[in-house]
C-alpha cells in the first residue's frame, strides 16, 4: 500500500494480442489529491510501479519510464495513459430514469497497449489492491 491517494487496479486486455496486463487507477475527492501521482505497468510481469512524477515527466513519459526502469535495473515498465473514452449510453438519453438505470452501461475505457506498439487495450475489470496481491500481483512503491 502506498502513502498517497486511494487506487484500484484496472485489468486491461490488449485488443491485438488478447493478453491482459494491469494498470493503476487513482482516485480522490479532488484532482489535487492525485496530482503528481502516476504508475507504470510491466509488459512481462504482473506488476505495477507507483511513484510521483514531475511536470516534465508527465509531458514526456519516456523520461519517467527511463528514471523508474533505471532505478530498478529493468526495461519492462511502461506508462499506460488513458487515450479515449467511448460513451455507451447515447441512445438512452430520452428514456425515463428508471429505464435508463436498467439499461445503463459504463463507458468503455481505452488505454495505450504496452503489448502492441500501435494498439489499444480495453479495461475489462477493476479490482482492489488486496485482490490484485492475492492473485499474485505486485505493487511496487517507488520514491
Amino acid at each position: 500500500m502506498i502513502n498517497g491517494p486511494d487506487y484500484d487496479i484496472a485489468w486491461l486486455r490488449s485488443e491485438k494480442t488478447g493478453r491482459r496486463f494491469p494498470t493503476v487507477v487513482f482516485s480522490g475527492d479532488t484532482d489535487m489529491v492525485t496530482m503528481g501521482w502516476t504508475s507504470l505497468s510491466s509488459a512481462v510481469r504482473t506488476e505495477v510501479a507507483i511513484t510521483t512524477c514531475s511536470a516534465e515527466e508527465m509531458s514526456n513519459p519516456s523520461l519517467l519510464e527511463s528514471r523508474i526502469n533505471d532505478f530498478l535495473g529493468r526495461s519492462d515498465l511502461r506508462f499506460v495513459p488513458l487515450i479515449r473514452v467511448v460513451e455507451n449510453n447515447t441512445s438512452l438519453m430520452k428514456l425515463p430514469f428508471t429505464e435508463f438505470k436498467k439499461a445503463y452501461r459504463p463507458p468503455t475505457l481505452y488505454y495505450k497497449d504496452i503489448l502492441a506498439a500501435d494498439g489499444e487495450a480495453v479495461c475489462i475489470e477493476r479490482v482492489s489492491p488486496e485482490n490484485f496481491a492475492s492473485t499474485g500481483g505486485l505493487v511496487l512503491n517507488i520514491p
